[in-house]
């Protein structure tokens, strides 16, 4: 990425992240940010809400945008909260529990080779006409898992067949992946 993010820059976007979630859930008032140059890039992200004991309760996030970035956290902190389809929105109450990670991503590339995948560097999306998985690159690490588990966790998001994989679109995309620290 033509990018570098600084440890003040990593703090202001889970900043913005927490006190979105504040001012959505709590409605907390937060104060004006000063936003770096990073910020006020056409950034793609994610952002990632667990529990205390590290299970998923939110994640939500774009691989193309045309919004700065700290447009998109706001945007995409709300969502994790409150319109993953796979959890129940998350309730007032637990807001203080909650771990924010936030990944963002440079553009999107194609793969035509997995062995050039870094584990840890890149994420993947793998497609196939409507299907689409997407899978960040601290996933991987996270699971502990090899090239070829990777690959094929994000078809079966995707629930695409991995045996199908030369009819699929592979592409990748860099990620710096940052968190919250227990205080």
């Amino acid at each position: 990425m033509d990018f570098r993010f600084t440890e003040k820059d990593k703090e202001i976007c889970l900043k913005i992240v927490r006190d979105t979630l504040g001012e959505l859930l709590c409605s907390k008032t937060s104060e004006p940010l000063s936003l770096s140059e990073n910020l006020e890039k056409e950034l793609p992200c994610f952002v990632t809400l667990t529990t205390e004991d590290g299970r998923l309760r939110g994640c939500i996030g774009c691989l193309e945008t045309l919004s700065p970035l700290h447009e998109n956290l706001r945007y995409f902190a709300e969502k994790a909260a409150l319109e993953d389809p796979r959890f129940s929105p998350v309730e007032p109450e637990e807001l203080s529990a909650l771990r924010i990670k936030v990944a963002v991503l440079g553009p999107i590339e194609p793969l035509d080779n997995v062995d050039s995948l870094e584990l840890g560097k890149h994420g993947l999306c793998v497609s196939s006409g409507s299907r689409r998985g997407v899978l960040l690159a601290s996933v991987a690490v996270e699971w502990g898992w090899n090239k070829k588990e990777f690959l094929d966790q994000t078809c079966e998001k995707a629930g695409l067949d991995p045996a199908g994989l030369s009819g699929y679109t592979l592409e990748y995309f860099e990620e710096i992946s940052f968190e919250e620290t227990s205080s």
